[in-house]
């Protein structure tokens, strides 16, 4: 579970490297339950445990990527409802950038770890990932939703189309939004990419052999 200290840090660092301002983490807590931040901080410390898909980082980012050139984003900002909507849209923008931005890039590397680990833990060679299930719903629509993997590390499974397509449409359009809404878009982008369908295939090859050998 995330930490007081680390939710307000990790505020702390964002707003003031945001306003090009010098930073340091706070090291002393005795008497901080009484300070006007920490009801603020423990409603963002409810939120991030009741939505643990949201990246404390990127949440903390998002205003800055939604309003370029502005500044001043407390916490009283992040803990209204004002801030998740910040969130959501910085997060269709992000998710809209060209597969070979440095955000897709890292994300798709994530992915074949969070893949990797998962098939590791549950016993599944990662060629079988597509096809596993936990109860009726299918596992990779799982961390698609909780931004575990990336839309293009699924494109590199010669199956995923298939198998995509089998599920009920508005079951997808409920569970995954824009992602769904996008994927003839996301298709396209993958398969006119180079280094993201470079790392997605090529790094699924390679922890498929792991796989097979571990």
């Amino acid at each position: 579970m995330i930490s007081e200290k680390i939710i307000y840090n990790t505020f702390l660092r964002i707003s003031r490297t945001q306003s090009g301002l010098p930073f340091r983490l706070r090291k002393q807590w005795h008497g901080f339950e009484e300070t006007p931040y920490y009801p603020q901080v423990i409603r963002l410390k409810n939120f991030f445990t009741r939505n643990r898909s949201v990246d404390i980082m990127e949440f903390f980012n998002a205003p800055y990527t939604v309003y370029p050139g502005e500044s001043g984003f407390d916490l009283a900002f992040y803990s209204s409802p004002k801030a998740i909507k910040v969130y959501t849209i910085a997060q269709k923008k992000k998710l809209l950038l060209p597969p070979d931005d440095t955000y897709h890039l890292n994300n798709i590397a994530k992915g074949l770890k969070y893949i990797q680990r998962f098939c590791s833990d549950k016993g599944t060679a990662v060629i079988d990932y597509i096809n596993h299930k936990e109860g009726i719903q299918s596992s990779y629509i799982v961390h698609l939703k909780e931004r575990k993997i990336s839309i293009y590390n699924l494109f590199a499974f010669g199956d995923f189309e298939r198998n995509f397509s089998q599920h009920d449409p508005d079951l997808l359009r409920f569970t995954l939004g824009d992602i769904y809404d996008n994927i003839a878009v996301f298709r396209t982008k993958f398969l006119t990419s180079k280094s993201a369908k470079l790392l997605a295939k090529q790094g699924l090859e390679k922890i498929k052999n792991n796989n097979k050998t571990s």
